[in-house]
């Protein structure tokens, strides 16, 4: 068994310009983000390959455990389930 908890890098490859392009009332009001259109700019996102990490260098931290599966069932052939529960949360005003 092997645990982690700390700060990670996630790369998140989600085009968030394209899609504030797309769904304008969504985008953020301060930063780089907020000077985009008001108006629907695009309709599809980038070329494959072309996906940029926006969220790259914020704050994320992570919990990660890797056991084997014969810890969490007592049947392997007969698994049933395994329910996760978790949030995520911050003070307001940040």
């Amino acid at each position: 068994m092997q645990l982690f908890a700390g700060p990670r890098d996630d790369p998140f490859f989600l085009d968030l310009e394209y899609f504030f392009r797309i769904v304008p009332d969504r985008k953020p009001v301060g930063g780089p983000l907020a000077a985009l259109p008001s108006t629907p700019s695009a309709s599809s996102f980038r070329a494959v390959g072309q996906a940029k990490d926006y969220l790259r260098g914020f704050n994320d931290m992570a919990i990660v455990i890797e056991l084997p599966t014969s810890m969490l069932v007592a049947d392997p052939k007969n698994p049933g389930k395994f329910g996760v529960w978790g949030t995520t949360s911050r003070p307001r005003g940040q």
